[in-house]
């Protein structure tokens, strides 16, 4: 335990890590006689220990299996551990006793047991890389085969991350060009399915297609002083890239003081590659950390039809649910019980545009753009222009809002006319591929609009709803809400091939003439375009990016504004 917190220390360039280093400091300190027992009629919420022997032998019997049903199997094995002790007073327990089940039950105990202690400790790994949050580590291992740990601590409630894992069927949506396709079969009891995978790796890997058998153990009784949910797996048929024992380990980081959850992997695999093992192990290893990363972007809004799943319920999200109440109550009240309304922009969401110009607070925002008019009376739109761009990570999510303001030399209705008139946006700007209005009924216009992204990235495509106001004054000011539609607008607008569809977009504008001529604006805006490249990178293109696509709208807004009549 020392050692571990030892450990954690020195991770110095995630602090957060301390809770692994705690986590293994909990697990190594607990001892035997902690696991074994004591409890009441319901031996998971009371008490440090668990205990059966209040109850008869044939309850005692009934209560394991229930357990196991559960998938408690840790809990299960202490209770057929004390009835074996039990048993010679009633032999029909006995033959029991030697049933399928239970060895099966005790099987899974201990590998849920090895895979818990695994991720805890830091013996017999080596750390390989350490970026963005997310530590590789390795484990030595045979000519044959791959051993690696991943922990990452994301901020996203364990809900969430249990939800976006088990919707199989929609990991393609956010991870798009390494999943291909994906299916879930549930097996005899909710914590059991068959996972089966179409991924696709880089050139000359190709694509391969992955079964996997799943079994989620839940380890959140009140004795584990570290409570987690486990799920192990492994390759449910020979061939291909075969997964041998591997788990996946998440910790509410309730249970340790903290927020989030700790997310830790131990994949153990043999990719049947002829090809130099350092560059195999490399692939694989890109291949985890892309996937993780684009999981927790995926996890901080729970939106759309992962929302929507969750809330309809079913055995597996019943049972997590109800474990939730009964064991994590921060973790649970954070669960959505009902899908926002983001079918129309109201009249809330545009008041609220008011106090953009009300506030001038720029506290944890970064100023990343600062550009001071010409006060020359004779300066262009371009040069008179007054403009800062601040940049934050948007709370609760890994992508980034930006706010920029200033003051326009521009006529305030000519101005706000250009900004929202989506028909226009692919004769100025360059790497819009097309613009198309959907009909609908409603105060809101909506567009489907695709933009074009550099090689070898796919083009983007958004369906975006936006809603305009003018507020009488004086000042009068102007005001719209642009965002997108409910789970991609994947209802108004399939997707189609070769674009990915953008699921995180949206921009609040407010406006007011300040005289002389000018007009003052605050936009805040937020563009998630699901790009795989690192935070650092995707940071630098955008101090650029961002700054220069406004100025550039400056110009084409003159011009708008005075092609107005002929264009009327």
């Amino acid at each position: 335990a020392l050692e571990l917190l030892q450990l954690a220390s020195e991770w110095t360039s995630a602090a957060d890590y301390a809770i692994v280093g705690v986590a293994g400091a909990l697990w190594w300190g607990r001892g035997r006689e902690q696991r074994a027992v004591n409890g009441v009629v319901d031996p998971l919420t009371d008490g440090r220990f668990v205990r059966f022997e209040h109850l008869s032998v044939d309850d005692h019997l009934a209560s394991v299996r229930e357990l196991a049903e559960k998938c408690q199997y840790v809990l299960a094995a202490e209770g057929i551990h004390q009835l074996r002790v039990r048993a010679p007073r009633a032999p029909h327990v006995a033959q029991a006793l030697h049933e399928k089940w239970v060895t099966e039950v005790e099987s899974l105990a201990n590998s849920v047991q090895g895979l818990r202690q695994a991720c805890a400790s830091g013996w017999g790994w080596t750390l390989r890389s350490e970026k963005a949050g997310i530590r590789v580590l390795t484990a030595d291992s045979d000519s044959r085969r791959f051993r690696f740990r991943v922990d990452a601590m994301l901020s996203a409630p364990l809900w969430n991350l249990i939800c976006t894992l088990f919707e199989v069927d929609l990991w393609r949506r956010w991870c798009r060009g390494m999943i291909v396709a994906g299916k879930r079969e549930y097996g005899p009891t909710p914590g059991r399915m068959l996972i089966t995978l179409t991924v696709k790796l880089p050139f000359p890997f190709g694509t391969h297609n992955i079964a996997v058998k799943v079994r989620v153990a839940d380890c959140l009784s009140s004795i584990d002083r570290l409570q987690q949910v486990c799920s192990q797996f492994s390759s449910a048929a020979v061939g291909g890239m075969d997964f041998l024992p591997s788990g996946l380990v998440l910790t509410p980081c309730e249970t340790v003081g903290g927020s989030g959850t700790l997310l830790q992997l131990d994949l153990n695999v043999s990719p049947h590659m002829f090809m130099p093992r350092f560059l195999v192990g490399a692939i694989l290893r890109n291949a985890v950390v892309r996937f993780i990363t684009a999981l927790d972007n995926q996890t901080h809004c729970m939106e759309g039809e992962h929302l929507t799943r969750s809330l309809q319920g079913g055995p597996f999200y019943d049972a997590v649910r109800q474990r939730m109440q009964e064991m994590l109550p921060d973790e649970f009240a954070r669960i959505p019980t009902s899908v926002p309304d983001r079918t129309e922009i109201t009249d809330d969401d545009l008041e609220e545009c008011l106090q953009l110009l009300n506030s001038g607070d720029t506290a944890g925002w970064e100023q990343i753009f600062r550009k001071v008019a010409d006060p020359s009376p004779t300066a262009s739109v371009k040069d008179g222009a007054d403009i800062t761009v601040w940049r934050k990570l948007r709370e609760g999510s890994t992508a980034t809002e930006y706010k920029v303001a200033g003051s326009l030399k521009l006529d305030l209705l000519g101005y706000e006319d250009f900004a929202t008139d989506g028909d226009y946006l692919p004769e100025w700007e360059e790497n819009t591929a097309f613009s198309e209005r959907i009909p609908r009924e409603g105060d809101a216009k909506v567009y489907h609009q695709a933009t074009r992204f550099p090689t070898p990235f796919a083009g983007r495509d958004y369906v975006i709803m936006r809603r305009r106001k003018i507020f009488p004054g004086p000042p009068e000011t102007h005001v719209f809400v642009s965002r997108s539609c409910a789970d991609g607008g994947r209802d108004l607008k399939p997707e189609q091939g070769g674009m990915v569809r953008v699921d995180m977009y949206e921009s609040r504008h407010a406006a007011r003439p300040i005289g002389g001529g000018r007009m003052e604006f605050v936009t805040l805006l937020v563009d998630d375009p699901k790009m795989s490249v690192p935070g650092w990178l995707m940071n630098s293109i955008a101090t650029t990016v961002v700054p220069k696509a406004f100025l550039s709208s400056v110009d084409h807004a003159e011009r708008y504004i005075a092609s107005r009549s002929s264009r009327s």
